[in-house]
């Protein structure tokens, strides 16, 4: 995987809560994979497109409390 598979990008910095999304392109791995016997003979190419969103409070002043 290079560095063009993972995106990070930040949202609603002047809110109390926070944004994270995490965008994960085309990663691709192999692996043996399927339902019927002829398709576990190989490895198979999987690729995966993930979106994963973070919503969590804004640390003020390192106060973990805020």
């Amino acid at each position: 995987m290079n560095k063009t598979n993972i995106i990070k990008l930040f949202e609603d910095k002047k809110k109390k809560k926070s944004k994270e999304i995490i965008f994960i392109k085309n990663y691709t791995c192999k692996a043996i994979i399927g339902y019927h016997a002829f398709e576990k003979t190989k490895p198979q190419k999987l690729r995966f497109n993930v979106e994963i969103l973070s919503k969590q409070k804004k640390v003020i002043d390192g106060n973990l409390n805020s």
